[in-house]
């Protein structure tokens, strides 16, 4: 029931809708909520609505003879009352479905109760017109907004330093094989090369980015296309998927046409996005020294992906070393970390300038829900327990690229790399 208050309540704050179409109102089996029967009972034609009223309060009247008919919207999802200040003293002000009677306040202002995305009807007998209204709240909501605010500037640092998902079996290489340094393997445990006629892996040292030498690999393609994937793992939830890799080349003259990329299964159809990177249009070169590169799509299906791989692509002849790759579900650009900050300094500014409304409305909003839903309790210690690390500033992928779309594009600088 909830749900389908929130739907009529929001529709309602836009739009004085004659007609509402919802096929999840239409087909209930359970008896009509309050806020249905209310917006049911209002007349027609639509009202006007009062000017001088804040959201996520709305409030439309229609009036005949010495009667004013209010539809008042509450969409938000804290319970309030409105207080309703009329040009005179009404003489009598009911529910406009139940009948019952609706008091007044000393100052003969209107106290209506509304429910979290409440709709109510009243009618004002007097020949009173609204002039304003307010919300009111309980005297707790401040603090319970405080307190979620505090959290969410909380959740909003572990953006900083983010930390890795423990999605591939063998993110650094070191597992499986026994093989020497230099020379080639068969598999290697957590990757596949998927034509092996068509590429090569062969163990190499490693970049070192944990403190100790380890060991990478080198991906070579010896006919045409070579594809390296790992182990398929479940789509993150948060809609955002980053993939960090240490890359380089031994002959930074000879730059491979390579893509890092994510591929996996949309209703039986292959999902599959890119950077590109070495000797491709568009890619930032390789080196002889081991870099970072980072491939980042913040905009994975709604609809479920599944058997979801990391991948790297050799187009043509080539060869690229890598080590020490990360999946991260939680990271973002600069601009993107900047807009979170700004969305929770504004509901703090809210806050303490006494607008619980705004706040209200704004801790409803796709930032700090975010937050709240994908930025657990356990990601806020395990950040505590790594603040030593320096975030990167990943790419986002080009909109613009047909098909095989490509993701990342020209690669920012790194200020460093992530924990």
């Amino acid at each position: 029931a909830m749900a389908a208050d929130r739907s009529l309540a929001g529709a309602l704050s836009l739009a004085d809708a004659e007609i509402v179409f919802d096929m999840a109102l239409a087909t209930r089996c359970s008896p009509a909520s309050p806020a249905r029967r209310a917006y049911e009972a209002a007349p027609l034609p639509p009202g006007d609505v009062v000017a001088d009223v804040l959201p996520p309060l709305t409030i439309r009247v229609c009036r005949s003879g010495n009667v004013t008919w209010a539809q008042l919207v509450n969409a938000a999802d804290a319970p309030a009352t409105a207080r309703i200040r009329c040009g005179g003293r009404p003489t009598a002000v009911v529910d406009g479905v139940s009948g019952t009677p609706l008091p007044l306040a000393a100052d003969a202002d209107i106290m209506v109760p509304l429910e979290p995305w409440g709709v109510r009807g009243i009618l004002i007998d007097g020949g009173v017109s609204i002039g304003s209204a307010r919300l009111e709240y309980a005297a707790d909501l401040q603090q319970t907004i405080a307190l979620r605010i505090d959290r969410l500037r909380q959740r909003r640092a572990v953006l900083e330093t983010p930390v890795p998902l423990a999605v591939l079996d063998n993110p650094a290489f070191e597992l499986g094989s026994a093989a020497p340094v230099g020379r080639p393997v068969a598999t290697v445990a957590g990757w596949e090369v998927v034509e092996s006629r068509r590429g090569t892996v062969t163990l190499v040292p490693g970049a070192g980015t944990s403190g100790q030498a380890g060991r990478g690999l080198e991906f070579s393609s010896l006919n045409g296309l070579a594809t390296l994937r790992s182990n398929p793992f479940v789509a993150p939830a948060t809609g955002r998927i980053s993939v960090a890799a240490w890359l380089r080349v031994a002959d930074a003259a000879t730059q491979p046409p390579l893509r890092i990329a994510i591929e996996g299964l949309q209703d039986d159809r292959e999902y599959y996005r890119f950077a590109a990177v070495g000797g491709l249009t568009g890619g930032r070169p390789l080196t002889g020294e081991w870099s970072q590169f980072v491939l980042q799509i913040d905009d994975l299906p709604s609809e479920p992906l599944e058997s979801l791989r990391v991948r790297f692509d050799l187009l043509g002849p080539g060869r690229v070393q890598i080590d020490d790759l990360r999946v991260f579900d939680l990271a973002f650009d600069e601009s993107q970390r900047s807009q979170i900050t700004t969305a929770v300094s504004v509901l703090d500014h809210q806050r303490s300038s006494g607008d619980l409304g705004g706040c209200v409305v704004g801790l409803d909003g796709y930032w700090p829900a975010f937050l709240e839903s994908f930025v657990t309790d356990a990601a806020l210690a395990a950040a505590e327990a790594s603040r030593t690390a320096v975030p990167v500033a990943p790419v986002a992928p080009d909109p613009a690229a047909p098909e095989e779309r490509q993701a990342g594009g020209m690669f920012d600088r790194f200020k460093g790399w992530w924990q």
